[in-house]
């Protein structure tokens, strides 16, 4: 792989980056770039940068003014596109010979990082080196409006300016950026979720196929959509509260499919976990749940362990980041996307050796006999005299590592045979004991103490747990623990489960005092409320108040040929005046007035209401109230007297004793008519 970074110089003012135009003897002639080039030996990308930069457009960029900006890694291209008009600003050479076609080289991929330098003004470049230049032209432009054609990894970083947080994940996840990456407080690292095929679980010395046709689809790349990404699996197996809040370090925002695996980008929000993912190499592992287990299928093989065919889990809980994962089969972690190199890191290109890991092989062993490698490698390209010599020697190596590869299958084959061939009985029957004592340590651990019964005698309820203590001693003594332990391990057993019952106890007893106690007050609270709409009885004085008010009204009433109303139980004296004033004051000036405004000032109301008497007795007195026709029989008491009067049409009472008139119709008869 080649190693490879620059410098995009953006002008902060204009918002203008400086663009340098590729000479005809590199790589992507005739495009538009940035200051950059390959890591030297010894270099890392920030120092290459700032070296080229200083090479090909003689400007010295401060480390400290440096930032990382992205970080790309492509197929090497080539192209050859003749120079079209310059942009306004550019100084260009024209460039013979080239064509427009685009081509990848040999497959090698370029690590390409790009920081960004920002600048208060912009500069003359001056295009070295000096002698043979790289570049034949250079622009100031408007970063939405590059130059073109643009050199490929340069496009990237000029999107990266418009680009907002799911833009950059869905960058990685097509390959356009490099992960991790950052976005303000985000980091962005590509994790695979799940491998499928077939895989081993060391822990439960179990095989396993995962069938892809179950995972590698649209529908469950949906259910990865938010999967919540974790530190280390909990120990319940699936999330609960207190373990996602524990746990959390952020989720799957795009997953997508990668070969035969289901890949997501996560984004972390945890910047410790964050930074820990950047610099350790770390795998994944998911957490997948079936309720009905009978969609997978089981099969034990002869040398114990198991093969599992799993069907589809109902439930993808979360992915856990851990050291190894078991989709890493058996190698180096690779479960977390990570192209951050450190410092002191020696990056190996396309042309390295890999060995065959031997079985059981060591990591220690193994990076041993990969260094001895790279050294005979090194010692042939330095003895090699020629092309033909090094590729002798290349091909001679091959041959090596390809025989130590087919030995190694040999010997693991070998190994397989004869541990099939050691079996005996002795094993069969160790196996055997250990799947009792497993069987046994699962009655054990689910031995429980019953409760105690309601009534239940103090005695009885001992003598109970006393029998149940023996019985859980025994169960551990058969699950393989010593008989001071298995005791030891019963009367704790014992100690918890009876306090847990004498505090659930205890809360149902508070439970049902407080229910009680709650039913009391409610029945309390409706008596209150029941003797509140109770009307309160009058005492003398207000009751012989309440009829001298109905005596002086009643006076009034009769002679309007009415009878006063009486007093309402529980009805106040202010009250029942304002309801017999309410009778009367359509005979007089008040009837318009609302007497519950007057009644708020009792000095007020007292000559209100003598007033309505008083002018209801004078138009009950007076004729002219009588309709006409009518007579009205006026009662009143004066010195001890009764008197009665009636005022009206004097003829009303004398209408029914008149004659009947008689008319004559003619002589000789005579006929009566009433009028």
């Amino acid at each position: 792989m080649i190693q490879a970074a620059g410098i995009l110089i953006l002008d902060t003012k204009s918002n203008c980056a400086l663009f340098l135009k590729r000479g005809p003897g590199g790589d992507m002639p005739g495009t538009w770039g940035i200051p950059g080039g390959r890591l030297e030996e010894g270099e890392d990308a920030q120092t290459a940068a700032i070296r080229e930069c200083l090479e090909e457009a003689g400007y010295q960029a401060d480390p400290k003014a440096l930032r990382p900006w992205t970080r790309r890694v492509a197929p090497r291209e080539t192209t050859g596109a003749n120079p079209t008009t310059p942009p306004s600003g550019e100084t260009v050479a024209p460039v013979v010979g080239v064509t427009d076609q685009v081509a990848i080289l040999g497959g090698e991929q370029v690590d390409f990082t790009t920081f960004i330098l920002r600048v208060d003004s912009q500069f003359i470049p001056v295009l070295g080196p000096s002698g043979s230049p790289e570049h034949v032209g250079w622009s100031w432009a408007p970063i939405t409006e590059p130059p073109e054609p643009l050199h490929p990894g340069v496009r990237i970083a000029l999107r990266r300016f418009s680009m907002h947080e799911m833009d950059v994940a869905k960058a990685i996840a097509a390959g356009e950026l490099t992960s991790p990456q950052s976005y303000d407080n985000i980091t962005f690292v590509d994790i695979r979720i799940t491998g499928t095929g077939s895989t081993y679980r060391q822990k439960f010395n179990e095989h396993v196929w995962r069938d892809p046709s179950i995972y590698l689809n649209q529908d469950f790349i949906d259910r990865c959509n938010g999967l919540p990404v974790i530190l280390e699996h909990p120990a319940t197996s699936i999330l609960n509260t207190k373990e996602y809040r524990k746990r959390n370090i952020g989720s799957i925002v795009v997953p997508y499919q990668k070969r035969d695996e289901i890949w997501g980008v996560a984004r972390i929000m945890d910047a410790s976990a964050a930074q820990m993912l950047c610099e350790d190499k770390l795998s994944t592992s998911p957490a997948v749940v079936w309720k009905d287990p009978d969609v997978n299928s089981t099969f034990k093989q002869e040398d114990g362990s198991t093969f599992l065919i799993e069907g589809k889990p109902s439930l993808l809980d979360h992915i856990a980041v851990c050291e190894h994962g078991v989709w890493d089969n058996g190698g180096p972690p690779d479960g977390v996307e990570s192209t951050i190199v450190d410092d002191n890191t020696t990056v190996r290109g396309d042309d390295d050796m890999k060995l065959a890991r031997i079985n059981g092989e060591s990591d220690d062993a193994y990076k041993a006999r990969c260094d001895e490698m790279d050294k005979l490698l090194s010692t042939a390209r330095a003895d090699a005299d020629g092309g033909k010599e090094l590729d002798k020697v290349l091909k001679g190596i091959d041959a090596v590592a390809t025989a130590l590869d087919s030995t190694n299958k040999r010997l693991d084959n070998f190994e397989e045979k004869f541990k099939k061939d050691a079996e005996t009985e002795e094993q069969k029957e160790a196996l055997e004991k250990a799947e009792k004592a497993k069987d046994a340590r699962k009655r054990a651990d689910a031995f429980k103490f019953s409760k105690r019964k309601d009534e239940e005698e103090e005695d009885e309820f001992k003598e109970r747990h006393d029998a149940e203590e023996r019985d859980c001693a025994d169960a551990e003594m058969e699950a393989g623990e010593p008989e001071p332990v298995a005791l030891d391990k019963a009367k704790k057993r014992r100690r918890d489960a009876e306090e847990e019952d004498e505090k659930e106890r205890a809360d149902k007893s508070r439970r049902h005092d407080s229910e009680g106690s709650k039913r009391i007050d409610a029945l309390l609270a409706r008596i209150d409320e029941l003797e509140g709409k109770i009307p309160a009885q009058p005492s003398d004085e207000d009751y012989n108040g309440l009829l001298a008010v109905q005596a002086r009204a009643d006076a009034v009433y009769n002679m309007f040929g009415k009878s006063a109303p009486r007093s309402l139980q529980g009805e106040t004296k202010l009250i029942y005046r304002r309801r017999l004033l309410d009778g009367l004051k359509e005979h007089t000036q008040f009837k318009d007035v609302d007497l519950g405004v007057i009644a708020v000032d009792s000095a007020g109301f007292d000559v209100v209401e003598k007033q309505i008497l008083e002018q209801a007795d004078a138009v009950a007195r007076s004729p002219a109230s009588v309709p006409e026709g009518e007579m009205r029989e006026v009662v009143h008491t004066k010195n001890g007297h009764t008197y009665t009067d009636f005022i009206g049409d004097p003829k009303t009472w004398m209408s029914g004793n008149q004659p009947v008139g008689q008319a004559v119709t003619g002589f000789g008869s005579t006929t009566a008519a009433r009028k």
